[in-house]
C-alpha cells in the first residue's frame, strides 16, 4: 500500500517556473480587470436586492385591509419606482462593455 503524498504549505507568492514573474504593468491590468468584475457581481447582486424588495413591496400593496391604506398605497409607490430603476440599471449594464484582460 503506497503512503498518502506528504503536503507542505507554501506561500500565496508561487510563480511558476516556466515563465518570469508578471510585470508591474500586467499586474495592474490584472487588478483592474479584477475589480471590474467584481463590480459587475456588485451590481448584480444590488440588482437581485431591488427585485426582492420590489416583490416584498408589492406583497404589502396588495394585502388587503391587513395594512394600512397608506403604507399600501407608499408600497405601491415603491414597486413603480423600483420597477423603473432597475430598467434603468439593465439598459447602463446592457451598454457597459464586458471587461477585458
Amino acid at each position: 500500500m503506497s503512503r498518502p503524498p506528504k503536503l507542505t504549505l507554501v506561500s500565496e507568492s508561487v510563480y511558476r517556473l516556466d515563465r518570469p514573474p508578471e510585470s508591474t504593468a500586467e499586474k495592474v491590468k490584472l487588478r483592474q480587470f479584477e475589480a471590474k468584475m467584481l463590480a459587475r457581481e456588485h451590481i448584480e447582486e444590488l440588482r437581485r436586492a431591488l427585485e426582492n424588495a420590489s416583490a416584498m413591496a408589492a406583497l404589502v400593496a396588495a394585502g388587503g385591509d391587513a395594512y394600512q391604506p397608506g403604507a399600501r398605497d407608499l408600497a405601491q409607490r415603491m414597486v413603480d419606482h423600483i420597477t423603473s430603476q432597475l430598467e434603468t440599471l439593465e439598459a447602463v449594464m446592457s451598454k457597459a462593455p464586458e471587461p477585458k484582460l
